[in-house]
């Protein structure tokens, strides 16, 4: 019986090495392949965040290209606009001097007839008007003050009375110490230096 019993021991202790050295292999064998997979999966990984950010990157660049072209547009449209809004300014300060300008036209014309005046011919007529001093001449609200161009008729006919008929100019200057002819000697070098100048003599 002892014998058997010591037999019995024997066995067990030889299974139980068999069994220890067995988890030990695979114990080692999992370890190995552990090894292995911790190699292999980080390169994986890291792979897959760099093409990620490779795209992220391509992305962004499509995006600040695109931004860019956007502000050019907007730049050369806010330009355009700004020219079209300068010349549309032009085109109606242009238009506002053309409206000024027939209105001290018209009101100078009422003027000449208010004083019962004549001009030597059409020439003369459109004379007196570039010759007048307006200088003074406001338009508020789309009206001239008669009485003001009243004046730069009167200024305009005594300064330069060869402008109308041969007799309203006499009468023009009568009482004025004038030379013969109805002017004074100025008066008449002024009208020549504009006939020289208007013909370019």
């Amino acid at each position: 019986m002892a014998d058997e019993a010591t037999t019995t021991d024997s066995n067990a202790q030889t299974e139980g090495s068999t069994t220890d050295a067995t988890s030990a292999e695979t114990q080692n064998t999992e370890s190995g392949a552990g090894e292995s997979m911790t190699q292999t999966v980080p390169y994986e990984r890291f792979k897959e965040i760099n093409d990620q950010l490779k795209a992220l990157k391509t992305e962004q660049e499509k995006r600040a290209k695109a931004d860019a072209d956007a502000e050019e547009v907007r730049l050369k449209e806010q330009g355009k606009h700004e020219e079209l809004a300068a010349k549309e300014k032009e085109r109606a300060d242009a238009a506002t001097r053309r409206a000024n300008d027939l209105l001290m036209r018209f009101e100078f014309s009422a003027a000449v007839k208010r004083q019962k005046l004549t001009f030597a011919d059409d020439t003369a007529a459109t004379d007196a008007f570039s010759l007048a001093d307006l200088a003074d001449i406001t338009i508020k609200d789309d009206v001239v003050d008669p009485g003001a161009m009243d004046d730069v008729v009167k200024a305009l006919v005594k300064a330069r009375p060869y402008l109308l008929k041969q007799a309203q100019a006499q009468n023009n200057d009568a009482g004025a110490g004038v030379g013969s002819g109805g002017e004074t000697p100025e008066q008449k070098a002024a009208k020549e230096q504009e006939i020289k100048q208007r013909y370019r003599l």
